[in-house]
């Protein structure tokens, strides 16, 4: 199992201490990146379907020393309850946005509590800004832009309120990549 984190980042010569994730997923990035980092912070505001995931990583799944995972918590007021300092260089996985991939056919219209990725950025940029060594990825960026034009307005709007410099990641389902 590999985490997408991988997709960018040499997980050997991983350049950060820590990893604060929105989106328990499978587990990928606590089983794959904690031996590389000296904290892994994973916020999920849905455990009950993260409980049902549980077989593909192992029913046996061990969560890791350096780890903690916030469940139940929606991932903006995760971020907000977290006490930063000592963090070192962060990496912010932001992939609370589950189930895009076929949001439309199934009749799903875009509600900020459900794919809360403007939040989240809103978050992070506020208590983080003037803290040079972070870096903020956002998985599944183009899909969600393309799938949700309010949702892409909304991130817009944040990244021209905190003037940050982006790029747009051509990989996979294109990431969005922000160096603070």
């Amino acid at each position: 199992m590999t985490s997408n984190i991988t997709y960018v980042f040499d997980k050997e010569s991983f350049p950060f201490d820590t990893i604060v994730e929105t989106g328990f997923g499978r587990g990928d990035t606590i089983i794959d990146m904690s031996p590389h980092v000296d904290r892994i912070i994973t916020i999920e505001m849905n455990s009950e379907s993260v409980l049902q995931m549980l077989p593909p990583i192992g029913v046996n799944f061990v969560q890791p020393p350096n780890s903690t995972i916030l469940w139940g918590t929606h991932s903006p007021d995760g971020l907000q309850s977290l006490d930063c300092s000592g963090f070192g260089r962060t990496m912010w996985w932001l992939d609370a946005h589950g189930g895009v991939s076929n949001a439309v056919d199934r009749g799903i219209e875009y509600d900020s509590k459900r794919y809360p990725l403007a939040d989240e950025l809103e978050v992070v940029l506020k208590n983080r800004s003037g803290v040079s060594s972070d870096c903020i990825l956002c998985d599944d960026y183009l899909m969600l832009r393309e799938t949700f034009p309010l949702l892409a307005s909304a991130v817009d709007k944040c990244l021209d309120k905190y003037d940050v410099v982006y790029e747009v990641l051509d990989v996979k389902k294109g990431y969005l990549k922000i160096n603070l």
